[in-house]
């Protein structure tokens, strides 16, 4: 459940080009908190998926970049401006790839499409790197597990967001805005819901 599921390959082919910023792949739950605590005020650069593990953002020192992946924007609770937030107050950086988004015109280019019947009819990029979760409940037929779908990330994507993350900081393709405008963004999104 929201897993990079070709993750072991990213991380590997991402090694083999940048020996300088090497990755590594680590399950947190499975340390002891103090060895959570130690490993992540030693981090310079955390990139993972939106859920449990990543909410670890709140050990990682000043400096440090949490790269967050995002099957679908949550407009509903949006808690990659929460993670924004948070961030932003403890000196953090903040950058997050949404994989689907919404198709803003015929010129822009999918790879695969899907009526988003949960977001305003709209249709969603990328959906073939998504294995959604499985529900038996009311979620079922939501977006919910789209949301919580497993990702398979192409290697040039992940590429592009890890390089922008080891890079210093600045106003990058996925830097998360502190602008207001992004505010009255997130507000639009969840009146809509």
């Amino acid at each position: 459940w929201r897993r990079l599921r070709n993750e072991g390959a990213l991380v590997e082919q991402w090694n083999a080009a940048h020996p300088e910023a090497r990755l590594r792949s680590v399950a947190l739950h499975t340390l002891p908190i103090t060895q959570q605590v130690e490993l992540l005020q030693r981090t310079r650069v955390m990139v993972g998926i939106n859920g449990g593990q990543i909410n670890a953002l709140f050990f990682l020192p000043s400096g440090a970049t949490l790269a967050a992946i995002f099957a679908m924007r949550w407009t509903d609770q949006n808690f990659g401006y929460v993670y924004h937030s948070w961030l932003t107050h403890r000196g953090v950086r903040y950058l997050q790839y949404d994989v689907t988004s919404q198709i803003a015109d015929q010129d822009t280019p999918v790879a695969s499409r899907r009526e988003d019947q949960g977001n305003g009819g709209g249709e969603l990029r990328n959906m073939e790197w998504l294995t959604p979760a499985q529900y038996s409940d009311e979620w079922k037929g939501s977006m919910r597990p789209i949301r919580d779908a497993d990702i398979e990330m192409p290697p040039s994507e992940f590429s592009a967001f890890v390089s922008e993350a080891v890079s210093p900081g600045g106003k990058g393709k996925f830097e998360a805005s502190r602008e207001t405008e992004e505010l009255r963004r997130v507000l639009q999104d969840s009146e809509a819901t």
